[in-house]
This record gives C-alpha cells, structure tokens and sequence, in this order.
C-alpha cells in the first residue's frame, strides 16, 4: 500500500497532486519533507511497480511525479504515460550529466517543481534554504 501524505483539498482549495516514486529512503525522505511543507500533496512509492499501482489505483489526476533518473525511472515514466497522459516528470539524478556544482539543494528542486505547476500557496512565506540534497541533481524529462 503507498502513503499518501496530506488532504488534497485543504479549506475548500485543491492542491496540485505530486508522485515521489523514489527507493533512495534519504532522498525520499528529504524531498517529501520538503513538498509537503511547501503545500504539495504527495502520494509516496519506493519504486517503479508501487509507483505503478498509485497511478492505476489513485482517482485524482496526478500533475507531476518525481523519479530517478535511470533507465528504471525512463521505463516508468513511458509506462505511466500510458495511464496519465498529462501527468509531468521530473528526473532526479545522483550523477549529474555536467558537474557545474557539488551538489543541488533543496531550493532548486522545489523551483523546478514550482516551474512545472502551479504554485499551490504563497512562497514568499519561509521555505527551506539552501538545504543540501544527498548528493543528486534533478534534470526535467518528459
């Protein structure tokens, strides 16, 4: 069974919904922490066959998932696109293809997200700050 994380309609207002199909638990844990405090709705799989079955089972549209970025996570994004064909994905890699920096850092995941949807509350209010990711950069993929 996969872990939903909060309500997706918060006060009468609807949150864009977000897959994190991630097996790395640090990572998973690092991104989750952080989309849910910026006001996502986060449905949770540790991997491609869990992250298929959210797809299959959960009755709202999924707007974006994120997901590593291998020839596993390149798999399951062709393979959901057959179930969500609107639903986005942002490719999370360990190993980036050009090393212009040591490591990512929260921020600009979440400004990746932000860019893909709809920013789902105000961010002028307190987000996380330059808070390393454990060693991964995110590239967008279709």
């Amino acid at each position: 069974m996969y872990h939903v994380s909060h309500s997706a309609v918060k006060n009468g207002v609807s949150f864009p919904t977000i897959l994190l199909a991630e097996d790395d638990g640090e990572l998973r844990d690092c991104l989750l922490q952080d989309l849910r405090h910026e006001g996502y709705f986060v449905l949770l799989a540790q991997g491609g066959p869990e992250a298929i079955g959210v797809a299959r089972l959960h009755s709202r549209p999924i707007q974006l998932m994120l997901t590593a970025e291998s020839v596993d996570g390149r798999a399951l994004a062709a393979t959901l696109k057959q179930y969500r064909p609107k639903m986005q994905v942002l490719f999370v890699s360990r190993f980036p293809a050009k090393r212009t920096q040591d490591s990512l850092t929260a921020d600009t995941v979440l400004a990746k997200v932000r860019e893909l949807l709809r920013p789902p509350r105000d961010h002028t209010l307190e987000t996380p700050q330059n808070r390393k990711l454990p060693a991964r950069a995110a590239s967008a993929g279709a």
